[in-house]
């Protein structure tokens, strides 16, 4: 029934899907979309169809399984387009028009999607951030074995000097550590505005 009703789709579908995986309705969803039939997915897809849009639901938890059709049907269930939940699950679902709820659920599928591709473009802008902060985690860990040694020594002499003074290990190791990271912490807030400062002249 819900392969008939998205083959019915002449103009839009808006989907709200926690993962569309099918490979059947996939299928379905490019023949569709081969049409000219618009389709937009509020969840995940296991893969790219061409003309097909996708955004994840953000900031909710994804858990409403809901398709409108064309701007007049609707389908409200627990049914998702997963193989599991098609084929080896007794899952829920009804098939409707009724303007005013059609009307209401297009107008919350607008509002989320809205939201969604707003913050798919922050992510989008962190991203190359965060790419960064791991090829610098990456160098600087590649060198730490060098360091190691050196601290290694470094600790020794000190605690060997102070030996006899009631120095405790543990606190030792705490103030080491602490240290080590308030040093890199340092050294990486003086690189990172030696770098800003570049890239602003």
């Amino acid at each position: 029934m819900l392969a008939e009703f998205l083959k019915g789709a002449q103009k839009e579908l808006v989907i709200y899907d926690p993962k569309v995986s099918d490979p059947a309705m996939l299928r379905l969803l490019e023949e569709r979309s081969r049409a000219g039939v618009m389709i937009r997915i509020l969840g995940r897809m296991t893969r790219k169809l061409p003309g097909v849009e996708v955004c994840r639901l953000s900031p909710l938890r994804l858990h409403t399984r809901t398709i409108v059709r064309d701007g007049v049907f609707a389908f409200v269930g627990s049914q998702s387009l997963r193989a599991e939940e098609l084929d080896a699950r007794r899952e829920v679902g009804v098939i409707f028009r009724d303007p005013k709820i059609v009307a209401k659920l297009l107008a919350t599928f607008a509002k989320d999607w809205a939201a969604a591709q707003g913050s798919a473009q922050e992510s989008e802008q962190e991203q190359p951030a965060a790419q960064v902060a791991r090829k610098v985690a990456k160098a600087v860990t590649k060198e730490l074995p060098d360091v190691v040694p050196v601290l290694n020594g470094a600790v020794k002499e000190i605690v060997g000097r102070a030996a006899g003074k009631g120095l405790n290990p543990e606190r030792v190791e705490a103030a080491v550590k602490g240290a080590v990271k308030e040093a890199v912490k340092e050294a990486v807030s003086d690189l990172m505005q030696e770098v800003v400062g570049e890239g602003r002249r």
